[in-house]
């Protein structure tokens, strides 16, 4: 298959948005909880203290991470996917960008629009075991439009 684009580096960074959803987010969440809990080491006089701070910062961090999945992770996504050339269709020929199939150009043969993911051939045993699945910002379309 002939490639007519190249993906950007931004592309390939976004291609992992769910990761960087949850995790940046868990980060930030977590970050706003010691910024405003932190007032020096004299607030742990003893074991329980800390075992209470470490809590609600796992805490936060969790409800950071979920927040992240629910909230940012959808938005996210949506503009990856539209940058990367959704909504696909069957018979696109496509890069994916993660993985260990990362870099190869194949073709799409199944789009779940529902779910925002394509299957993409990557042969018979992959199809059989459902492994050749990928979110609409996994893949970027070359070629074409």
């Amino acid at each position: 298959m002939r490639r007519n684009s190249k993906p950007l580096l931004l592309q390939f960074i976004l291609a992992r948005s769910f990761s960087i959803s949850a995790i940046g987010t868990g980060a930030a969440f977590l970050a706003a909880f010691i910024l405003q809990t932190y007032s020096g080491w004299s607030q742990f006089a003893d074991f329980g203290d800390v075992i209470l701070y470490a809590g609600g910062a796992l805490a936060m961090g969790t409800l950071g991470c979920l927040a992240g999945c629910i909230g940012v992770w959808p938005l996210l996504s949506a503009g990856a996917s539209e940058l990367n050339g959704a909504p696909f269709l069957n018979g696109d020929c496509v890069e994916i960008l993660v993985g260990p199939c990362r870099g190869l150009l194949v073709q799409v043969y199944e789009v779940w629009g529902a779910r925002n993911q394509v299957r993409v051939d990557l042969g018979v045993q992959r199809k059989k075991d459902v492994t050749d699945v990928f979110h609409f910002c996994e893949v970027f379309r070359v070629g074409g439009e």
